[in-house]
């Protein structure tokens, strides 16, 4: 029995959804996303900014990339930053290496900034 052409992108369709929110749920639930939702939270910059931070969400259309070799991790995500004051986009890498988190670069709307405690 042959599928209908229409039934071939219904199932390409679901697949494609299915992976999109499976990876949305592997990034919010990665460490790597809770260091950088924490140390966006925290930058002096970014209060200084957008106001206290209420929302930290993963861009649907933005860069996110997990590297993983043993123990060691990289991630790079593009976040969508909600503040009492402003919104904006935040892309930041960030590395584990020997259990520790670092951040090693940062952007907002496309301008560099520290995520770094001062």
């Amino acid at each position: 029995m042959r599928l209908k052409s229409r039934t071939w992108v219904m199932i390409a369709a679901c697949f494609g959804v299915a992976l999109f929110i499976g990876l949305r749920i592997s990034a919010l639930s990665s460490d790597g996303y809770q260091f950088l939702d924490q140390a966006i939270r925290r930058a002096p910059q970014v209060q200084a900014r957008l106001g206290e931070v209420e929302a930290v969400r993963l861009s649907y259309f933005g860069k996110y990339r997990q590297r993983v070799v043993g123990a060691d991790r990289w991630i790079t995500l593009t976040l969508n930053v909600t503040g009492r004051k402003a919104s904006a986009t935040i892309r930041a890498s960030a590395k584990r290496l020997n259990g520790n988190w670092s951040i090693t670069s940062s952007s907002i709307d496309g301008a560099p900034i520290s995520l770094n405690l001062l």
